[in-house]
């Protein structure tokens, strides 16, 4: 079997206040089926733009009929999974220019009332569709489409590099 490669490269960057970081080995799942079946079958259901840690998988609820699951795959049998994970790119930010630098590239309100810890959104950043999830200590992972990981890359570093 074919192993998915870096988009990255195991990237990084730091500046003064603000580190990015390409953070691969991640297994992401969508699981889509009635609100029932997910319930049944996946257990407790986040609230949505929450994150819900269960065990060692973590739920985003992104839509009536949808859950995406980081972590280890969930067998179901009225629900359709599909992997995502070959098909994503994960970003860490971290720093404590990390929330401003958000804040400059993502029409979001990342103050730790509006976002905090677990939150998430799906959004754009430079017309490419992300999920942006806050995790403890002021850390965030983006996830965007595999395609566009070096575009992504490129504009969060350079806006990382103006935040001097």
């Amino acid at each position: 079997m074919l192993d998915a490669r870096s988009p990255l490269g195991g990237a990084a960057f730091d500046a003064d206040g603000i580190s990015l970081r390409e953070a691969p080995d991640f297994t992401l799942t969508l699981y889509a089926g009635s609100a029932v079946s997910l319930r049944r079958e996946l257990g407790e259901m986040p609230e949505f733009g929450h994150s819900l840690q269960v065990n060692k998988n973590t739920f985003f609820r992104t839509g009536p009929n949808q859950v995406l699951v980081l972590g280890p795959v969930i067998e179901t049998r009225n629900c359709a999974a599909i992997a995502l994970s070959s098909g994503r790119a994960r970003i860490e930010v971290t720093g404590p220019k990390a929330t401003e630098l958000l804040s400059a590239v993502a029409a979001i309100d990342f103050s730790p009332n509006a976002f905090g810890v677990n939150a998430f959104a799906q959004t754009a950043i430079h017309h490419t569709p992300v999920l942006i999830h806050a995790l403890p200590e002021g850390v965030y992972h983006i996830y965007g489409l595999r395609t566009f990981a070096q575009n992504l890359w490129d504009w969060l570093v350079d806006a990382a590099a103006g935040l001097r």
